[in-house]
């Protein structure tokens, strides 16, 4: 996962590390061949796209919201392309015991 940029970012995420939350907007590869979409955090945005650095940014997006707008996100699918709803990715590190060693620890899985 930690090949991609949107990989190291969430992997990051969930250790505790945040990207600083200054509204800018990062432009990455897709994450794979026809996916493209956003990645909104708190003041920070990145956008996967195979589109130019240019066109997107042309959409004035900034990391405080305006990079997951309904009227960007259809642009980004394009036509006849396919967006969904916004959605939330909650992450944490495991405790690398699995689920036998947390029932024995009393930890619910």
């Amino acid at each position: 996962m930690t090949d991609h940029p949107i990989g190291r970012i969430l992997t990051e995420a969930a250790s505790g590390r945040f990207p600083a939350a200054d509204g800018s907007v990062e432009i990455v590869r897709p994450w794979r061949a026809g996916v493209e979409g956003v990645l909104s955090m708190t003041g920070r945005a990145y956008v996967a796209t195979t589109r130019s650095r240019e066109s997107v940014l042309a959409h004035k997006l900034d990391g405080y919201g305006r990079a997951v707008d309904p009227l960007f996100v259809s642009w980004l699918a394009g036509p006849g392309g396919w967006a969904d709803c916004l959605d939330a990715v909650l992450m944490a590190l495991g405790t690398g015991v699995g689920a036998v060693g947390a029932a024995v620890l009393g930890i619910s899985v």
